[in-house]
């Protein structure tokens, strides 16, 4: 193991921290990474006195996460390849934005049609004071079927003003909370859609009198629906980087996709106290006096050597697993076969792309799917399946040893 970094005092030494450490993830995550931190440090670097310790505290948890995540913990990894593919956190907001979003009007005409003016001859006729009238012209109608007969008079979305729904292109989202409530997702996604995820089909259309609700009710409880699937909803990934995720999810990336880098060097700290301990370590060592265990407090003097320390550091004075020596407790050693499965996998399963078929006009979407392969039996495992039916539904003595790996024919 590496002698730990010094623990950074300043923003600029912290910032510096945070991007050494976004050089040692996996390629899929890396460039994202890289960029939110440069962002978020360009974004809080004029920020008060009072918040800039806030973020500091703050970048000093990042900086834990990750070294735990570059260290092989795979928890904390998975969830870095979710938020570089926009399955949480900014990104996907970023491409349901651009995704989901409504189409701008083509033409003129189309931009005017979608005018929000309300009707000259409505506007007159409540102006009049006529509105609550019913048409004499014709035969009399019954209080409920004149009410209905108003309220499908005003349903148009003309009459209603602008709101924020009408920036959504709602077939998109039908057709993507459709297929995610259907869609099985990994035990990790917790963007699970609801059963009722339809509100018009859900929604009631009557008050408790059995009267039907106004055209402006029932757009607010459409908007509410629509909000509620808003925070479950996975928006699709482009097709280019769909594609190359399925070509590291089939073994077909490059070699350094599957390998984590390997850490560089480190400079020995040579910053050490009047008692003769190192005083960037957050765990006692052993120049520790009795006067420093007095005047300090057990809880931090025991803080560094706790399990949660351990695990986020990832670097060093670790737990060993009893289950083998130099294992640290938690973490992975992650090969190309269990990059694939921990993290390539969970990631694929949860990417979806959609596209717009030409003809009926209605829009396809297409998630990732791992196709389960079981392997052949070893040689001295094929007499156990000697007699088994097979496909036909007879026994073979040799069919096991003709469909293995190990055939003595072969």
């Amino acid at each position: 193991m590496p002698p730990p970094i010094p623990h950074p005092e300043t923003a600029l030494h912290l910032y510096r921290h945070l991007l050494r450490e976004a050089t040692y993830l996996p390629a899929l995550c890396r460039p994202w990474i890289s960029d939110r931190i440069k962002t978020r440090y360009r974004d809080c670097r004029e920020a008060e006195s009072a918040r800039a310790d806030t973020y500091t505290r703050q970048a000093h948890g990042d900086l834990r996460y990750l070294r735990s995540a570059t260290a092989g913990h795979v928890d904390r990894l998975l969830h870095l390849c979710y938020l570089a593919t926009g399955r949480v956190g900014k990104r996907r907001r970023l491409l349901a934005k651009s995704g989901l979003a409504r189409d701008p009007p083509a033409s003129t005409a189309s931009l005017e049609g979608e005018s929000f003016l309300p009707d000259v001859s409505e506007d007159s006729k409540h102006k009049n004071g006529k509105e609550n009238e019913p048409d004499r012209s014709e035969p009399a109608l019954t209080q409920r079927e004149h009410t209905r007969k108003k309220r499908d008079r005003h349903s148009r979305k003309t009459d209603l003003p602008p709101d924020w729904l009408d920036n959504w292109a709602v077939d998109k989202l039908t057709a993507l909370a459709r297929s995610q409530a259907d869609k099985k997702l990994p035990h990790t996604i917790t963007h699970d859609m609801r059963r009722t995820w339809d509100p018009e089909k859900n929604m009631s259309r009557e008050n408790s009198w059995g009267l039907p609700i106004q055209a402006r009710t029932e757009r607010s409880r459409l908007r509410l629906g629509w909000a509620r699937n808003f925070k479950a909803l996975l928006p699709p990934l482009p097709r280019s980087e769909w594609e190359s995720l399925e070509g590291l999810v089939n073994g077909r990336g490059r070699p350094e996709d599957y390998r984590l880098p390997r850490r560089r060097p480190v400079a020995k700290s040579t910053v050490v106290g009047d008692s003769g301990k190192d005083m960037h370590s957050s765990s006692p060592g052993p120049g520790i006096t009795w006067q420093d265990i007095i005047n300090t407090p057990v809880r931090r003097l025991q803080h560094g050597s706790s399990r949660k320390m351990k695990s986020l550091t990832g670097l060093d004075e670790m737990d060993q697993d009893p289950r083998g020596p130099g294992r640290p407790e938690g973490l992975r050693t992650l090969g190309g076969r269990k990059m694939r499965r921990m993290l390539y996998q969970p990631v694929w399963m949860a990417s979806l792309t959609m596209e717009k078929h030409a003809v009926s006009g209605n829009f396809k979407v297409k998630w990732g799917q791992v196709s389960p392969t079981i392997s052949s039996a070893a040689g001295k495992e094929l007499p156990f399946f000697d007699g088994v039916e097979t496909s036909g539904g007879r026994k073979s003595k040799s069919g096991a040893k003709q469909r293995g790996r190990g055939s003595r024919n072969s």
